[in-house]
């Protein structure tokens, strides 16, 4: 069960306000998108964009998010006002927290989206889409008039210090600090908001992969094409530490690093990382539906239609709908697998 709670907008900040006439930032909940020109009069109940204090609760081993929106508006007096050098600091009020509660900090980017005939709504253009890791040194920039998604993961850990400290409420504070570019005449060059946040911690654990005894796959697609714009040509197949930290990444959400529509083998190499590394008890092997049932080049005749090295839906033609192999780990070193098909016959 996965429990989260956003609070109730406040005014327990005040030195932020609709329209603002500097940086403003307010708690979103992470279910809804923003968008480059998304302000917080959007999200709250009113028209107002005092930060809300954050209340999430979470279980053991359970990733809950935070979402925030940053925007530096303009005004008359600062058309091209902007911020730079933004940094986020996500401090607990017991320093002996940090080593209970695992915390990343993501900027969000936006990429440009087209439509797709085949997924209603789709496209509209700028998409909140990747997570990527802050630079607490660096820092990043936000373009005046622009929405800047702020998303931090909370996961509590048990393991390290017991489960009886981890249990309980756990008091924080996400300070950003920001510069402001031009002065604004309102607020000095270099500032810090802050958001108050209260986890609770509650006494259930969420289960791990090993004791998950439900598969799950969907239609991704992981495989050289697909990161080569990204992370350069061959990148997935010769990057191991680049699939491993793509595989937690998933895993940590619980969203399956499988596929139903793989048209060649994993490596062996993944299955072990998968299976024996990660846990994972349940991975397809392979959807043949595209696959030639007749040689290549050998005409098959029928009375209504010709293929040739696949197959034919119609007819007296055998049409495979999917097969494959489910692979359970019973533990780290022992797995046991299951070959199934579907087949009909028209």
């Amino acid at each position: 069960m996965t429990l989260l709670l956003i609070s109730t907008w406040s005014s327990s900040w005040a030195s932020s306000s609709w329209p603002a006439s500097g940086p403003s930032v307010c708690v979103v909940s992470p279910l809804l998108q923003i968008r480059p020109d998304s302000t917080c009069a959007d999200f709250g109940p009113r028209a107002s964009c005092e930060a809300a204090a954050v209340s999430v609760v979470a279980e053991l081993g359970e990733v809950e998010s935070v979402q925030l929106l940053l925007r530096m508006d303009t005004t008359l007096d600062t058309p091209h006002a902007a911020m730079t050098n933004v940094s986020v600091e996500f401090t607990f009020e017991n320093v002996m927290d940090h080593e209970r509660i695992d915390v990343t900090m993501f900027q969000v980017g936006y990429v440009n989206t087209t439509s797709s005939p085949r997924y209603e709504g789709s496209g509209g253009g700028w998409r909140p889409d990747p997570l990527m890791p802050m630079d607490s040194v660096l820092g990043f920039d936000v373009p005046a008039g622009t929405s800047q998604p702020l998303w931090i993961d909370l996961r509590p850990v048990s393991s390290a210090v017991g489960h009886d400290l981890v249990v309980g409420v756990h008091n924080a504070t996400i300070a950003i600090h920001v510069t402001t570019v031009p002065p604004t005449s309102l607020q000095s060059s270099t500032m810090t908001l802050s958001v108050p946040v209260t986890l609770t911690v509650v006494s259930t654990a969420m289960p791990s992969l090993n004791q998950s005894t439900l598969g799950t796959a969907w239609s991704g697609s992981w495989d050289d094409a697909a990161f080569s714009d990204y992370y350069g040509e061959h990148a997935w197949s010769t990057n191991a530490t680049l699939r491993s930290l793509w595989y937690d990444s998933a895993l940590s959400y619980r969203t399956p690093p499988d596929a139903i529509y793989l048209h060649s083998p994993r490596s062996v190499a993944d299955f072990e990382l998968l299976v024996q590394r990660k846990g994972v008890r349940w991975l397809a092997l392979l959807d043949v539906t595209s696959l030639p049932l007749t040689p290549a080049g050998l005409a098959v005749h029928s009375s209504s239609r010709v293929h040739h090295g696949r197959s034919r839906v119609g007819g007296s033609s055998v049409l495979f709908l999917f097969f494959g192999l489910a692979c359970r780990s019973s533990s780290a070193s022992s797995s046991s697998c299951l070959f199934f098909f579907l087949n009909a016959i028209p």
